[in-house]
């Protein structure tokens, strides 16, 4: 078993599995701001009344009280600046970081980096 464990270890270090979870985590770490831009714009454009304040009591409960309060100031100047220009922004740049993301999960499990060897147009 301890032979094991020190094959699985040094395997980790060659196959490089701390950097390609770090890629990971950071590529769809950085679309989901995007993708918040995305979900606030439409909420603010949608016709349904209440909507907003719906969701925002429901995070009310789950977020301690200075995050809740954080969340509704900033989600009320979203709101207030709901457009179709910021709709188009967010979902353009949440599909480039997923897009990114996808990329890195392809490298991770390659092993090699997919835009390198021409198997992705980019």
């Amino acid at each position: 078993m301890r032979a094991f464990g020190h094959r699985l270890w040094a395997r980790v270090f060659t196959d490089d599995v701390f950097t390609r979870a770090a890629a990971l985590a950071y590529y769809y770490f950085f679309a989901l701001f995007p993708a918040l831009l995305f979900l606030t714009a439409l909420v603010g454009l949608l016709p349904v009344p209440g909507l907003m304040d719906r969701l925002l009591a429901d995070l009310a409960r789950v977020l301690p009280g200075e995050s809740a309060a954080l969340v509704t100031r900033t989600l009320a100047q979203t709101l207030a600046g709901a457009s179709t220009r910021l709709l188009s922004l967010g979902v353009i740049g949440a599909l480039w970081g997923a897009s990114a993301g996808m990329l890195s999960v392809m490298d991770a499990l390659t092993g090699r980096p997919a835009s390198l060897h021409g198997e992705c147009a980019g």
